[in-house]
């Protein structure tokens, strides 16, 4: 068989995006095992975006092609307008993730500098993992992307190896992961003893016969709702959902920033298309919809209720950020629902405006939360701060020289932004901006983004959930503005200074005792605490663009109708 004939018969464009950023991954990584320290902080980057932005080329590439991997009646994968949005969200994270990465992969001598080439790599197989999920049209696929994208995850998460809050947050992750998928798994299993398939599609129309006899059908209905429910689960821990979320916090505060960050919007974006590949879509048949739909109404409730009330108390920003990331996946769900709802009358373009109210709040919640993330690590690398631990030594070591100053020791708390605006003005407007939109002020993204999400399960006459959702709204305004006011508020937090130009180094000795001496200005030794440039660009471009899409809202929103038709697991598939 000639490549040729391979490409027509397996419609290799299908998976471009994604082969693309896997070479990509591939070619960083052995860069990076074979450049010295310094090319490798200088070549690394930017060989990681060149990477994102030519598997952005070939995504944009794929737009209404609505491509399958194989024939259309048995692929697996497919390219649909559904799954190409999922991906500009997860590359879109990805990009924001690499740029605002370098401060925190110098920071500590010994620690992660010297593996730079793995830490991207990582990044961008996660991310391959994620596109997957976003394509599979099918329940094994969905598990091999979503371990994929955690499996690199639970690697990232402990990637300050030094911290012990790093450490703890990687075992917790993977520990609470592994428990996850074993859930997962045995829902796809039930499922396929139920149905006979693990192809949606299949599934689907099995489901909708109903149980039958001669094997056309489903086999044993119980089965199915626990195969159902078991899924729940393993989806649900992946996007943070109530019950699922115990890990959140945690996690989120011990992982370093610029990995919260990726995981707070691609995890929680790859979890939410599987969530509407499988549920409002596949399982869609009236007797099953209704077994799920009140589980799921329970959990958008619960979901926006903790996450919103339990933020009220939390001191730490990431932690209250990872609160804030729960209650966003439960307005989420009310998108779901609507969806769900949707699907009992069969009205297309009811259907269709429920899957864009989704994908409208998951780009709208992308770009105000990596905008949000990108602002603690520009605070975290002016902010002075004392090492939490250090590596451990060898006992015949000579004395090493290591920096004093880690972005990731410096765990801000609200109080600690008091008197910002006057420090640093242009830090405090955008943090201002990303919080307004976090809370749906208008004219920010978030505002339109729950606009849209509210207007859609209001029309699937979800008018109580709305309430619940409108309430929740008004109590997280409360958290979200006491930064606000601390950073405009006179006065200055004694915590929160900028460091000297000179920063101080440490010669630790093998029996763990230091002295202290001032590195001079400008030596090798010396560390550069200042704000990085790619950092303070992404947090520009993030305001702009949070603060834009009052312009280009109706274009916005047109683009998401686009990509929520295809998203039905029966929609016809063609290729070219």
């Amino acid at each position: 068989m000639t490549l040729e004939q391979l490409m027509q018969s397996f419609n290799l464009p299908s998976i471009a995006p994604e082969a693309i950023l896997s070479i990509a991954a591939l070619v960083v990584m052995l860069a990076g095992a074979f450049l010295g320290e310094a090319a490798q902080r200088r070549a690394l980057p930017i060989l990681a975006l060149a990477g994102t932005l030519a598997t952005a080329v070939s995504v944009a590439g794929l737009w209404n092609r609505n491509l399958t991997f194989g024939a259309p009646a048995t692929a697996v994968f497919v390219a649909d307008n559904f799954a190409l949005f999922f991906k500009w969200i997860f590359l879109f994270g990805l990009a924001v993730t690499i740029a605002i990465s370098t401060r925190f992969l110098q920071a500590r001598s010994g620690d992660r500098h010297t593996v730079l080439g793995e830490y991207y790599a990582l990044l961008m197989l996660s991310t391959v993992g994620m596109m997957m999920v976003s394509g599979a049209r099918d329940l094994l696929v969905v598990f091999l992307g979503i371990e994929t994208l955690s499996i690199a995850l639970y690697v990232l998460a402990g990637f300050a190896r030094a911290r012990l809050m790093s450490n703890e947050a990687a075992l917790k992750y993977f520990l609470l992961g592994a428990f996850a998928t074993g859930f997962l798994l045995y829902g796809i299993a039930l499922t396929y003893y139920a149905t006979g398939s693990t192809l949606l599609p299949v599934i689907k129309e099995n489901v909708a016969r109903g149980v039958t006899g001669d094997g056309s059908g489903i086999r044993s209905l119980p089965v199915l709702y626990g195969g159902v429910a078991l899924l729940l689960i393993g989806l649900g821990f992946k996007a943070a959902l109530v019950p699922f979320h115990q890990w959140t916090p945690d996690v989120y505060e011990g992982s370093p920033t610029p990995v919260t960050a990726f995981m707070a919007v691609g995890a929680k974006a790859a979890a939410f298309a599987a969530i509407m590949r499988v549920f409002p879509d596949t399982l869609s048949s009236p007797e099953v919809l209704s077994q799920w739909f009140n589980i799921v109404l329970v959990i958008a409730v619960l979901t926006m209720t903790i996450g919103n009330v339990v933020a009220l108390s939390q001191d730490s920003l990431k932690r209250m950020l990872a609160y804030s990331s729960i209650a966003h996946a439960g307005y989420l769900l009310m998108g779901v629902l609507a969806a769900g709802n949707a699907s009992r009358s069969g009205d297309t373009s009811a259907i269709s405006n429920a899957h864009a109210s989704v994908l409208m709040y998951l780009a709208a919640y992308a770009l105000m939360n990596m905008g949000a993330f990108a602002v603690l690590v520009w605070l975290e690398t002016t902010r002075r701060s004392v090492p939490q631990s250090t590596l451990p030594r060898a006992e015949d070591a000579g004395p090493e020289e290591v920096n004093t100053f880690d972005s990731e020791d410096a765990n801000l708390r609200v109080e600690e932004l008091r008197g910002l605006a006057s420090r640093q003005p242009l830090a405090a407007a955008a943090l201002t901006i990303f919080l307004f939109s976090l809370a749906g002020v208008p004219p920010t993204v978030g505002f339109f983004g729950k606009l849209f999400i509210f207007t859609e399960a209001f029309r699937q006459n979800l008018v109580g959930l709305v309430l619940v959702g409108v309430l929740n709204t008004v109590i997280s305004a409360y958290y979200y503005l006491r930064p606000v006011i601390e950073m405009w508020a006179p006065g200055d937090s004694a915590d929160m200074k900028t460091p000297d130009a000179t920063a101080p180094i440490v010669r630790v000795n093998a029996d763990g005792t230091a002295l202290a001496s001032p590195a001079p200005r400008g030596s090798a030794g010396a560390l550069t605490t200042g704000l990085s440039p790619a950092v303070a660009v992404t947090v520009v471009l993030c305001a702009i663009a949070v603060f834009g899409t009052i312009v280009v809202q109706n274009t916005a929103l047109d683009w998401a109708r686009q990509a929520a038709p295809s998203s039905a697991a029966t929609t016809a598939l063609s290729n070219p």
